[in-house]
């Protein structure tokens, strides 16, 4: 939850220092603004700075929902920043393939059914949700054995 809301040398100094990590994803799981939409513009470009092997994805959070949601979206995917709202993607990391599903906020157009209807069966899944109560939205039922998932049933509710 940055909660950015235009330059702020601070914020700015802190986030340039994320710019040596060697990260293999970056997510961003919304509050990037609070205040003044526009502050995206300032806040996209930093962002998009920082390094990741195998791509940088974001959601909305509930200021961006509320306040300005396709604005931020716009300026992320502008940014390369891939925006999952309600949507998933594949990603292929060191030969695993991680699937990573991306919700809406509870105060924008949160849609559980579409964010998960093209994640595969067992296939190792991120689902990314900024209020913690979506996970009340998506119930997985997951067995583990010797450390494997062995059976992964979604349910929508």
């Amino acid at each position: 939850d940055l909660h950015f809301r235009g330059p702020e040398p601070w914020k700015q100094h802190a986030l340039g220092g994320l710019h040596s990590i060697e990260a293999d994803l970056v997510v961003y799981t919304g509050d990037f603004i609070d205040g003044r939409p526009s502050a995206i513009e300032d806040l996209a470009p930093i962002l998009a700075k920082i390094p990741s092997r195998f791509g940088t994805f974001a959601i909305n959070g509930n200021h961006d929902a509320r306040k300005a949601g396709p604005l931020v979206e716009k300026h992320l995917d502008q940014h390369g920043i891939h925006f999952l709202k309600n949507r998933s993607r594949s990603v292929t990391i060191r030969d695993h393939t991680v699937h990573l599903a991306g919700t809406d906020s509870l105060f924008g157009a949160l849609d559980i059914h579409r964010t998960l209807k093209d994640v595969p069966d067992n296939v190792f899944t991120i689902l990314l949700a900024h209020e913690p109560d979506i996970a009340a939205h998506a119930k997985r039922v997951i067995h583990i054995k010797d450390g494997q998932v062995e059976k992964d049933t979604r349910q929508a509710a």
